[in-house]
């Protein structure tokens, strides 16, 4: 490679780091707390400095170098009293390079004093970025360079106090500082940079195998529930039915969030998992249930709370499984749970639980009528069920968004599947 070629690369180069932390400052925005840590410590040294002011008999400097102090020293104060913290830095910055180019003019910063510009540079580049610090950078570089260079210092106020030394090697010391300043910030930004690319790669990469293993979990679980729902065709599909339903009644009720639909549906495909632990003799049980049997059959949500329990992804999933079968009138099981106490997941899930029960077709009965499903959730608002809710689902109902005794005809029901007498409660 040529050396034209390999200059090019590294100026292409350089540009393209210079660019890389630009866009990193702009992203990370400004650190508050420390830029108060930071002003509040330069407006210490800055009043310690100022004394040398009142010492000589300067007045007019010592003065408006306290009051520079002052402000730096009380930034956090302003900060919480202004919405914008940009405009308060852009008005301390500027007062500060005033008072400076008053001091540089005067005299009063000779010798090591004027070293302050290189200390300002330093702390704008570091925490506010090159944004904002690179037109201070470059005006205070004009200013020293015209004032100490060109034949303008003879007509300062303060020209003798700048020796032929001073005024040759200070811009020279200067400038050098500022440029390991600027490299040194953007080596240190470009380290901040490739740190947080790398944490974000690597929450990235949790957050997918976590939700690998969460989808792989969850597959699990709905299989097992796909597979309840199989050992009784005439309960086929039930689980998913439920969630459907759920979905819509949460939509319908004001539930707009995403991920609020998606756990509900998720939750509504899970609610009977319990039922995995009931005896398949009681489960598929083709007459009425006994007392004990029925008391059995109740316990599905107590092992379906069991079962979900370190879900903890969908910690809505318990809940709805523990307390679907819960009544507003605080008269439903396991706990025997009253209007609000039950969770709103819950009372969703019930609704669509109860309304499937009743758009399906069971060994017991044909699917119910429309007028019929309505005039029950209408009967049962602020008893069984939540009366908003009730609502949504004849609402649902009447305007053909959930279809009525579609899902099988009534043909399909063996004759002798059917019975007269019901369960005491038709658990669902």
């Amino acid at each position: 490679m040529i050396k034209g070629e390999k200059d090019n690369n590294l100026a292409r180069t350089f540009r393209e780091k210079l660019r890389d932390v630009y866009e990193y400052e702009k992203q990370e925005g400004v650190d508050e707390e420390i830029i108060d840590v930071v002003s509040v410590f330069g407006g210490i040294l800055f009043a310690l400095t100022d004394i040398y002011n009142y010492v000589e008999g300067s007045f007019g400097h010592a003065i408006a170098g306290t009051l520079a102090a002052l402000i730096m020293i009380l930034e956090p104060l302003i900060r919480k009293r202004v919405k914008s913290i940009l405009y308060i830095l852009q008005a301390t910055v500027a007062f500060v390079c005033i008072v400076e180019t008053i001091y540089l003019i005067d005299g009063t910063l000779d010798g090591f004093g004027n070293f302050w510009f290189a200390l300002v540079d330093y702390g704008l580049l570091l925490i506010l970025g090159m944004r904002i610090a690179s037109p201070i950078c470059i005006y205070h570089s004009i200013l020293i360079l015209g004032i100490l260079w060109t034949p303008v210092y003879k007509t300062l106020p303060g020209a003798a106090v700048y020796t032929f030394e001073y005024r040759l090697w200070f811009p020279v010391i200067f400038l050098s500082i500022l440029a390991l300043i600027f490299y040194s910030n953007v080596l240190f930004k470009l380290y901040q940079c490739r740190n947080s690319e790398d944490e974000k790669r690597l929450e990235k990469e949790i957050k997918k195998v976590k939700r690998k293993n969460e989808n792989m979990v969850l597959q699990a679980v709905t299989g097992i529930s796909e597979l309840l729902d199989a050992k009784d065709p005439l309960t086929a599909e039930h689980s998913e039915r439920v969630a459907e339903y759920a979905g819509l009644i949460a939509k319908r009720s004001g539930i707009v969030s995403e991920r609020e639909i998606n756990a509900i549906v998720r939750a509504g495909r899970l609610h009977d998992i319990g039922k995995m632990a009931i005896p398949d003799e009681i489960l598929t049980k083709k007459g009425r249930l006994t007392d004990q049997e029925y008391e059995t059959m109740k316990m599905h949500t107590i092992w379906g709370r069991e079962i979900l329990k370190n879900l903890t992804f969908i910690p809505e999933a318990q809940e709805v499984a523990g307390d679907h079968h819960e009544r507003v009138d605080g008269t439903g099981y396991p706990k025997g749970l009253a209007g609000d106490e039950i969770p709103k997941y819950a009372r969703i899930v019930s609704v669509a639980d109860s309304l499937d029960a009743m758009n399906s077709n069971r060994c017991y009965r044909n699917c119910c009528a429309k007028d019929y499903i309505i005039s029950q959730f209408k009967e049962g608002r602020g008893k069984q069920f939540d009366a908003h809710l009730a609502d949504i689902v004849c609402e649902l109902i009447e305007d053909g968004t959930i279809p009525i005794s579609s899902l099988r005809e009534k043909s399909e029901i063996p004759e002798k599947l059917k019975r007269k007498e019901s369960t005491k409660e038709e658990v669902s």
